[in-house]
């Protein structure tokens, strides 16, 4: 087993508990210390607001997080061409990008200043 085999199972990892978060935060109604940190939940407007904006979002990007992975994992098991990490790493920091927007987006309507 290689170093990026046990990277590409982290990030397996990371990305089923991001979906784990997103349904929990959605089914208790309790905003997620994964997705904002315990200090902001007290400036929030609106708890339900803000769960119902990114709750899909963060499930969404779990889910692509944990198939990138799983991908790196499996290329790494029957040896797929480089480009196919290249491309995994590109789509992953494409939605990296999304994802944080859509966070900033979500910071900046449901957060007090």
């Amino acid at each position: 087993m290689n170093v990026m085999m046990v990277f590409d199972a982290v990030i397996i990892g990371i990305g089923a508990y991001m979906i784990s978060a997103a349904v929990q935060m959605k089914n208790s109604g309790e905003i997620s210390t994964s997705i904002l940190a315990k200090e902001d939940h007290g400036r929030c407007t609106d708890k339900k607001g803000f769960i119902d904006f990114i709750y899909k979002k963060e499930a969404a990007f779990g889910i692509l997080t944990a198939v990138i992975g799983a991908v790196g994992l499996v290329g790494e098991l029957i040896m797929l061409p480089r480009a196919v990490g290249v491309a995994g790493m590109l789509v992953f920091l494409a939605a990296f990008v999304w994802f944080q927007s859509e966070m900033k987006k979500a910071k900046e309507q449901f957060l007090r200043k």
